[in-house]
């Protein structure tokens, strides 16, 4: 589309590896945009209605989204007007839906993709569950990202983003122009003059910005070409073009880190506007839509405890947003999660929320669990994994005071296996209480005590253990 030697390569090299990626086409109204299950958004090929605002030309080639460390460099679907391009690098592993439709938005679509088409050298081990929601009447459309660490290891300093390869005014996609909206996060071009399309383009870091660039540059090899996407994404580049170009829109949101199983969700925002103004306004109105509706539950804290052979999960959440329910999940050492049980959530509220949960019966080893928490509309995120060490139960037990005979002094241990009052007392041949040593509601656990007989004459005695239902009785020996 840009230069003949460009489209001539995109076709060996691209097209033939995307055509069939499926896409959804949103439309509000005023604004149409199409997304693709392998995080393009656009054109893939013939495929796809592009960005459309006000019934003007088409202004979007290709966008995509990119993934980068400092390792790994950027990755995606992304290009120079030198001819160098990376494509197939994103794949999709669940096929995008058919549009549904929830209280505050009648088109959202999903789907799932990883990054196992890139190079070996240059995969990034997670995998993007994908959705994307639009409104009539809306300006814009929002991209919601559950970016999930799948391999085994941390992963560090990890920039999730957009490539944009904008063509705002069809034809005259060489004098386009562009800049950056501090405080809206946006990056955006637009046609110098206006004469086919007057209006302007853009893409909101809806999580926050690392990055973001609107450059010519052109690299000349694919290295070059990740190593300067991946500088264009995680630092900020010329905030306004004043010369007319063929321009490309780079920006990011990070860094991150992610544990072994961990979900980090990022957020974006194509957005269109007849001027600046009416951008910046309709870029304010996706940061509220993402805020009020979209964002997602944002969980304080997730423990695990092993008590007497069950285990006691807590968590607590700052603020929640269309929160349906928490399934608790677990798994063995070496293998698979599996639903144990659920918690209703709290929907909407920004107050802070506490759930517990108690997995009974435990036998015993090493367990790992996690939340998955689910929207009303069926989206869901995973919790950080917590292990907790599982030891057999703790048994309801009195022993031999020991030493037996004693003078004056002896130590009693005992063992209670359920939270309750436990008393511990001493008697006499006859049956009559002579000391009372505990009489007070204790945990499960294993506990000891003293018994100093200093004043009592020399004799046998008995001691009992209460707990409950529950309680058992032993013989000591006062030898003085």
């Amino acid at each position: 589309m840009k230069k003949t030697i460009y489209v001539l390569f995109i076709t060996m090299a691209v097209y033939s590896l995307s055509f069939a990626q499926g896409f959804r086409t949103h439309t509000t109204g005023s604004f149409t945009a199409s997304i693709f299950e392998d995080g393009r958004v656009g054109h893939a090929g013939s495929a796809g209605a592009g960005i459309v605002f006000d019934n003007h030309v088409d202004a979007m080639y290709r966008a995509s989204i990119l993934l980068a460390t400092p390792g790994t460099k950027a990755i995606g679907t992304f290009h120079a007007n030198s001819g160098v391009g990376l494509s197939g690098e994103m794949v999709n592993v669940v096929p995008i839906s058919d549009f549904t439709s929830i209280a505050t938005h009648n088109q959202v679509a999903n789907a799932t993709f990883n990054t196992t088409g890139a190079p070996a050298p240059n995969q990034i081990g997670v995998t993007v569950y994908q959705v994307s929601y639009s409104n009539t009447d809306d300006d814009f459309f929002t991209i919601k990202l559950f970016i999930t660490n799948t391999s085994s290891s941390t992963i560090s300093d990890l920039y999730v983003g957009y490539f944009a390869d904008w063509d705002v005014g069809g034809n005259n996609y060489t004098i386009n122009r562009g800049g950056y909206i501090p405080d809206k996060n946006v990056a955006y071009q637009y046609e110098n003059g206006g004469a086919i399309d007057p209006s302007y383009y853009g893409i909101a870091a809806l999580s926050g910005a690392s990055g973001a660039r609107v450059t010519g540059d052109n690299p000349t090899t694919n290295q070059a070409l990740r190593d300067s996407a991946f500088a264009w994404i995680s630092t900020f580049g010329e905030p306004s073009i004043t010369v007319d170009d063929d321009y490309r829109t780079y920006i990011g949101s990070g860094p991150y880190t992610l544990a072994a199983g961990e979900t980090q969700i990022v957020g974006f925002a194509f957005i269109a506007g007849s001027d600046l103004a009416e951008l910046d306004a309709n870029a304010a109105a996706a940061i509220a839509a993402w805020e009020a509706y979209v964002v997602p539950v944002e969980l304080n804290s997730f423990t695990a405890a092993s008590i007497n052979g069950n285990v006691e999960l807590n968590w607590s959440t700052a603020t929640e947003k269309n929160n349906n329910i928490f399934e608790i999940e677990r798994k063995t050492v070496g293998g698979e999660f599996v639903r144990i049980g659920h918690v209703k959530g709290a929907g909407t509220t920004s107050q802070e929320q506490h759930y517990s949960y108690v997995d009974s019966k435990v036998p015993a080893g090493k367990y790992t669990y996690r939340l998955k928490q689910i929207d009303f509309n069926g989206e869901f995120s995973y919790s950080k994994e917590v292990e907790v060490d599982v030891t057999a139960p703790v048994e309801f037990a009195l022993a031999q005071n020991y030493p037996n005979p004693f003078n004056p002094v002896t130590q009693i241990e005992y063992s209670v296996d359920q939270p309750g009052l436990v008393k511990l007392t001493v008697f006499n041949v006859l049956g009559q209480q002579i000391a009372s040593l505990v009489n007070e509601v204790k945990d499960a656990g294993n506990y000891s005590i003293s018994f100093d007989a200093s004043n009592i004459s020399s004799g046998t005695y008995f001691y009992k253990l209460e707990n409950g239902s529950q309680f058992q009785v032993k013989k000591m020996i006062i030898n003085k």
